[in-house]
């Protein structure tokens, strides 16, 4: 099927170009994590790094709509577990609502990522 094919091509580029896991305190800074973390001190539904793989997904796909790959991730269980997201997968608020709050840390978690991508590409 296309969404599976689709997911295994997206698992298979993400693993090659990077050769590291999100999970990596290289790739995602130390200060991120505080700060999600740390927001409002509630406890996160989602992981950081599923948050950042969902963002990493959309933009490796150039998909330029939240909604639309929210929609994809509802369709496959494939992607969706890529993302991390075994239970349920976050509505495009929360995602807005993330971009925005952390505008930041998203920015340095690119630019660091583009630093050690770079090389590998």
């Amino acid at each position: 099927n296309y969404l599976s094919a689709m997911s295994s091509l997206i698992l298979n580029l993400f693993l090659k170009k990077t050769s590291l896991s999100l999970s990596n305190y290289l790739i995602i800074p130390q200060s991120f994590y505080g700060h999600y973390y740390s927001y409002f001190c509630r406890h996160r539904v989602f992981s950081l790094e599923s948050m950042l793989s969902f963002l990493i997904i959309q933009k490796i796909l150039s998909i330029s709509s939240t909604q639309l790959l929210v929609h994809i991730l509802n369709l496959s269980k494939d992607i969706r577990e890529l993302c991390g997201f075994f239970k349920r997968v976050p509505n495009v608020s929360q995602f807005s609502r993330f971009k925005s709050l952390f505008l930041r840390d998203l920015d340095d978690f690119f630019h660091n990522l583009v630093n050690i991508t770079q090389p590998i590409c």
